[in-house]
């Protein structure tokens, strides 16, 4: 297979120059960072994946998991990376310490926050119960991953799986989410969140927000809103 040509890309240097890295170059990346790093597909890696039993179960278990998190990850991907490694277990809180060259010990809990592929955390959800969910549902408002909420509000229904609606709707207003924001309307009685929703909108000039908080919640804002429309200059905001 020749990977001069087919895999290429970016990696950023020092100077903020965009350098392009080749398959020949990312195969010899240490610590399988062309799995954790640059969340290179199955097809790709499939050739290169050297024996599980040449790479210790630590790394394996920081490998899987940073690609679960990677915006390139597929659950084709992942599950065939569990295959090559079955003793992965995310639930276990021991991590490599950062900056070594080898595989000593740091035990922490295994946090996946920032997991914006809603299969691959589906997955995760029901094979290992006991996975650490901590900060996905704010991370997913804050970041717009629809699909995440969507989820977690759905086991929240069906099994309770602890699911801050009011908190979620709370981050996404503020962060300008407004299909997040829209869609957790839906499930959260009014008056159950706050006016920092409206202060917020606002401050940042979403007259969609606005106009869609005013007309289907009750929270209403506080006097601090027409102060940061007008000082932020959304003079649209304050005539309206």
């Amino acid at each position: 297979m020749t990977t001069n040509n087919i895999f290429k890309v970016p990696k950023k240097n020092r100077s903020s120059t965009t350098l392009w890295l080749k398959g020949q170059d990312i195969i010899k990346l240490p610590h399988l960072e062309m799995i954790s790093k640059y969340g290179m597909s199955w097809d790709f890696i499939k050739h290169y994946l050297p024996n599980k039993d040449n790479v210790s179960w630590l790394r394996r278990l920081d490998v899987i998991t940073s690609y679960c998190l990677h915006p390139n990850a597929t659950l084709d991907t992942l599950k065939h990376l569990l295959e090559w490694s079955p003793d992965y277990d995310i639930t276990k809180g021991l991590h490599i310490n950062l900056g070594s060259t080898s595989d000593t010990l740091k035990k922490r809990s295994r946090n996946i926050q920032t997991i914006s592929n809603r299969d691959i955390l589906e997955y995760l959800i029901q094979n290992y119960p006991n996975v650490c969910l901590k900060g996905i549902a704010e991370n997913a408002a804050k970041c717009g991953y629809l699909p995440i909420i969507e989820l977690l509000n759905s086991y929240n229904i069906d099994i309770g799986l602890p699911f801050n609606r009011s908190k979620a709707m709370h981050i996404a207003s503020v962060n300008g989410q407004f299909n997040i924001m829209r869609y957790l309307h839906d499930f959260i009685p009014k008056r159950q969140v706050a006016t920092v929703m409206m202060d917020h909108s606002s401050k940042f000039g979403n007259l969609e927000m606005l106009k869609f908080l005013h007309e289907n919640r009750s929270e209403g804002c506080s006097t601090a809103s027409i102060h940061w429309a007008a000082i932020n200059g959304h003079f649209e905001v304050v005539k309206n």
